[in-house]
């Protein structure tokens, strides 16, 4: 029919349309290839796409380079298994002190009438709780969960111990963005968002003559 124009690519002499793009394309971490899917391997290297490289992609110095032809993680650099049992140890010995001093664990809703000195022991409990990590990592890079796995905190640059106020801006940048620790996982130091913003970096307790990788 007159004016009657067909589909594309359904007759001779019509060209077949653009594809429209892959919405399930993505550039794989791992090769840093266009060929990556969300939901399956990628058609270069084959691999799927993670949380832990896409956080390898995330704290590269260099995301445009694949992660293969990154250089590999240092061995004195503190495991992930080191640092979490590190951690939970801290933790539990944190929420004891509080318990014991009566910080935590009663309704103060419920309570008729409390002291003074009552409530002086509880400020200085939480005040010791919260500034403990901070003064013993300034002092030796160590607090008690890192002193009984074997680790410590050193400085990225140095490899030296840290100054006070960068163990104060670790501790309080930790407490602020600790639910995004686990991107750490693809840094190869290890460093989460904390570590890497004071210039820190933990280390097996062990490790002589660290020299940080350029």
């Amino acid at each position: 029919m007159p004016g009657f124009v067909g589909r594309p690519g359904r007759g001779p002499g019509f060209t077949e349309p653009d594809r429209r793009a892959d919405p399930e394309r993505v550039q794989c971490p791992t090769c840093g290839s266009l060929a990556g899917r969300w939901r399956g391997p990628c058609g270069s290297c084959g691999e799927r796409a993670s949380l832990r490289a896409f956080g390898r992609l995330a704290f590269a110095d260099d995301p445009t380079a694949p992660p293969r032809s990154r250089p590999p993680r240092p061995a004195e650099v503190a495991t992930p298994r080191a640092r979490i049992t590190a951690a939970a140890l801290d933790v539990t010995f944190a929420l004891v002190a509080l318990l014991w001093s009566g910080a935590i664990g009663s309704d103060q809703a419920f309570t008729p009438s409390v002291s003074m000195s009552r409530q002086l022991v509880r400020v200085l409990a939480w005040a010791a709780v919260l500034a403990a990590p901070a003064l013993m990592e300034a002092a030796g890079g160590q607090t008690f969960g890192k002193r009984v796995v074997g680790i410590r905190v050193v400085s990225r640059e140095t490899g030296g111990p840290i100054r006070l106020r960068a163990a104060v801006h670790r501790a309080g940048a930790r407490d602020l963005f600790w639910f995004i620790t686990f991107l750490a996982l693809g840094d190869p130091l290890l460093q989460p968002l904390h570590d890497r913003s004071a210039g820190t970096v933990v280390i097996n307790a062990d490790a002589t003559g660290w020299v940080p990788p350029p």
